[in-house]
């Protein structure tokens, strides 16, 4: 048994609530249920359990729930590996306290009913991106790292046309440049700094706050701020270094190259070979790596103004308005960078306007220029629908603050994704409510929808996402078909390996407010599976997989356990929106 499982005191407890019988399985959010909120039980099973009954009974044994399992709601199939299928709710279970589930054949097991239940694991997500902190004394479970990135060399990349302009990327040794670039985060399980991801983590911190800042503390945080403002700055401090003040053409998209990959295992603070040292900073004037940067800046410098921060909040703006000025001059890239490596491409983002569209909406916010205004109508004309939602595509998210401003400009895109994510999270089968395909970090876009969603219904007053986004929450904190919550948290069966070096080198520290990618499809697996060096039949998660989705808590697998910054922030977002939501009730 791996040693962070003996750590968890009621591990055994709760693994035996979660796999119970050879033959069913029941499926809860293993955080807890708010008072006023929907609550679900999923029993998945080998044997028909129609009839059975169930109780609910609180600390003194009284039964305040109860019924019996219905029918089958649907067979084996995408989203689950078992021919019977059951749910039964107890919502009008609403006092705070822990109560206990029989249900006939089956072990009882425990659940919980409070007030601001995900408060701890917001806490233990800002814990994460503290952990991935470079070139910090402050960062949690490593030491100081990096600090030579306070030189790195300036790379650019080989062009043979307009439309081929991302394969090779050199030194100039012509014009050497380099730069001040220590700082930010860690990327994922790797030591790479890409600034698209950077700049997404630092909105959706900014975001977290702006949206509920009574539920933040100070615990980690060596400065006057509470721990998700303090965070905040950190990245924000390191995007001010990507476009250097007296020198307008240069931007960094990374810091470091796919040679991270290929120099071993080692922690942060020993990585001190060549490459190690010296780390480059690829340069380029790239449209989406410069609008979610401005955009980031923008937010920084209206929540640090309202908080009477005035220098720095000038800082932030005068930054932001320079990098977007620059990302919509002529001269600006027609071919976003990214680093296409040998085995494949970085965070590769082709279209810039979703990006440009949030960047113009904030900066509007901060300054009030109409000019702004017209830019943000005019990307978000162009950006339109895009299905998923994440890092490359923010259209989402860009529409929905612009809907803040000015509703008629996206009220149809907006109706139009949110309609798609209902009508799939409804489909035949689809016991959990997963509003996308499986497909790799599918879990992250799910938490997405379901934050993009909560923000929808803030907006319209439209309930018609409510069901939807609770069973997107449970499924990210154990109602899935594996039974994990897929946040790392103490005291939970939870997660235990993300795909981090950090934590593969140091098996005695918990990896607290990891959230893994989640569930893959069979199809990436399946391509990346020759370096994971497991045998996936031995897997305790094998039983659950389906002929679609797949799940391993295994450290080598990087398309399910791979723990990505941005993730995380995302995850915070959403545990934040759900806090202020269910505060409201």
């Amino acid at each position: 048994m791996n040693i962070r499982s003996i750590l968890s005191g009621s591990f055994f407890l709760l693994a035996a609530a979660t796999a119970v019988h050879a033959d069913k399985y029941v499926r809860f959010n293993q955080v807890g249920y708010d008072p006023a909120s929907a609550k679900r039980i999923v029993i998945i099973a080998t044997e028909d359990c129609s009839g059975l009954p169930w109780s609910v009974k609180d600390a003194s044994g009284s039964v305040v729930a109860s019924g019996t399992i219905g029918k089958s709601l649907c067979g084996k199939g995408v989203y689950t590996a078992f021919p019977y299928n059951y749910e039964f709710h107890f919502d009008n279970v609403k006092n705070e306290g822990s109560y206990t589930v029989d249900i006939k054949s089956i072990a009882p097991f425990s659940i919980n009913v409070k007030k601001d239940p995900f408060k701890s694991a917001i806490q233990s997500t800002l814990h994460w991106l503290r952990v991935t902190r470079s070139g910090s004394y402050d960062a949690i479970d490593h030491g100081v790292s990096h600090l030579g990135d306070t030189a790195s060399k300036v790379m650019r990349r080989s062009c043979d046309t307009d439309t081929n302009c991302n394969k090779v990327w050199y030194v100039d040794t012509i014009h050497p440049k380099t730069l001040n670039v220590v700082g930010g985060w860690y990327d994922a399980g790797d030591y790479i700094k890409f600034t698209l991801t950077a700049s997404f983590t630092a909105y959706m911190i900014l975001r977290s706050y702006e949206a509920y800042p009574e539920i933040f503390e100070k615990h980690n945080s060596r400065t006057e701020y509470v721990d998700v403002l303090d965070e905040a700055k950190w990245g924000l401090d390191w995007l001010m270094k990507t476009m250097p003040d007296n020198d307008t053409n240069e931007f960094v998209i990374e810091v470091a190259s796919e040679e991270d990959h290929n120099i071993g295992d080692r922690l942060p603070e020993y990585d001190t070979t060549i490459q190690g040292r010296y780390r480059p900073a690829l340069s380029a004037l790239s449209q989406p790596q410069m609008g979610l940067t401005a955009a980031a800046l923008a937010l920084g410098a209206d929540v640090f103004g309202k908080l009477g921060k005035n220098d720095i909040a000038a800082k932030y703006k005068a930054k932001a308005e320079l990098i977007y000025r620059r990302a919509i001059s002529k001269d600006a890239l027609k071919v976003p960078a990214y680093l296409d490596a040998e085995t494949n491409p970085f965070y590769q983002d082709l279209k810039p306007e979703d990006d440009l569209e949030l960047a113009a909406t904030e900066l509007y916010r901060v300054t009030g220029e109409k000019h702004y205004l017209d830019d943000a109508r005019h990307f978000a004309s162009i950006a339109k629908t895009c299905g998923n939602i994440s890092w490359a595509d923010m259209n989402q998210f860009a529409h929905l603050r612009l809907y803040e401003i000015d509703s008629s400009a996206v009220k149809a895109y907006v109706g139009e994704d949110i309609s798609d994510y209902i009508e799939h999270s409804k489909q035949s089968g689809n016991i959990w409510s997963q509003p996308v395909d499986f497909d790799w970090a599918c879990l992250y876009n799910m938490m997405n929808v379901a934050s993009t969603s909560i923000m929808y219904e803030k907006e319209t007053g439209n309930h018609r996402t409510h069901e939807m986004v609770q069973n997107i929450v449970d499924y990210l904190f154990g109602t899935n078909s594996w039974g994990e919550s897929f946040v790392a948290l103490k005291g939970v069966h939870s997660i235990e390996h993300p795909n981090s070096l950090i934590y593969r080198l140091q098996c005695d520290k918990f990896p607290e407010g990891a959230i893994a990618e989640g569930p893959s499809d069979i199809k990436s697996h399946t391509e990346e599976d020759a370096w994971f060096g497991f045998d996936p039949a031995c897997e305790p998660t094998a039983p659950f997989n389906t002929g679609s989705g797949i799940f391993y808590d295994q450290v080598d697998d990087y398309v399910c356990m791979e723990t990505c910054g941005y993730g995380v922030a995302e995850g915070l977002f959403l545990l934040t929106l759900m806090c202020k939501t269910e505060s409201a009730k």
